[in-house]
């Protein structure tokens, strides 16, 4: 069955639960206005003959403005839904970035380990190319065997909206934020490659070949845990799983 069919049936459905909700959100407006001080105040003066009954043109008046607070209401939280849905469209964009870097990097990672033996004594590096893309480069018997790109994780849009998303859904605020939590990790991932192929420069304390230092094994297990979180927030933005990667 395709949604065409029961565009209908689900239009209606929509449409009653959203009536249902404005009657809720009006009977416990009058209610809570019955309730108020100023009102019962005004009852037990009518009742006791001290006050008169509210002008009609006054009472028209209170009846416009109850109603204008609740469109303008209606319409604001129509607006920040909208906001909500564009920022869901740029988190989903950036993910797809993300997801292009994670799979660059998952890919350096595993052949390096699966050819960890087979390129021992090799020559590991950092080559940084065009506007500063980083490279991996082995060498090995004179012969270059390996110059895969690997691709630094995006914050952007994250930077611009987190504080803007706190403020219109904190639902989706906390998902951001657990989601992101994964992107610094794989952000940790990609400078520690390079602080791996750079170790001998730099004379860090741990074996200078990237294959000998333990750090792919740990690399390759993060990763795991990485997309598992990515995938998550990107399925609560877009509603369909992260397979998807851009470059741009």
């Amino acid at each position: 069955m395709k949604f065409e069919d029961i565009k209908p049936e689900v239009y209606g459905i929509i449409f009653g639960i959203f009536s249902l909700a404005l009657g809720y959100f009006l009977l416990e407006l009058a209610i809570s206005v019955f309730h108020s001080g100023a009102v019962q105040g005004y009852i037990k003066k009518l009742a006791s003959g001290e006050a008169d009954l509210l002008p009609i043109p006054v009472f028209m008046a209170l009846v416009l403005f109850v109603a204008r607070e609740i469109l303008d209401s209606i319409k604001k939280r129509k607006a920040e839904l909208r906001k909500i849905k564009a920022y869901k469209q740029l988190i989903a964009e950036e993910l797809e970035l993300n997801y292009g870097a994670y799979l660059s990097l998952e890919g350096i990672f595993s052949e390096l380990e699966e050819n960890k033996e087979e390129w021992d004594g090799g020559i590991y590096e950092a080559k940084f190319k065009e506007a500063g893309n980083l490279y991996v480069h082995v060498t090995h018997d004179d012969r270059l065997v390996m110059a895969s790109p690997a691709r630094k994780p995006s914050m952007v849009q994250h930077d611009k909206i987190l504080v803007n998303v706190a403020e219109l859904d904190i639902n989706f605020y906390e998902k951001l934020q657990c989601g992101y939590l994964k992107v610094i990790e794989l952000n940790h991932l990609y400078d520690s490659l390079i602080k791996g192929l750079k170790a001998s420069d730099f004379d860090e304390p741990f074996p200078h070949t990237i294959t000998k230092s333990g750090f792919l094994g740990y690399a390759l297990n993060e990763c795991e845990r990485i997309y598992s979180e990515l995938n998550d927030l990107y399925l609560f933005c877009t509603g369909r799983k992260l397979e998807k990667s851009r470059l741009r």
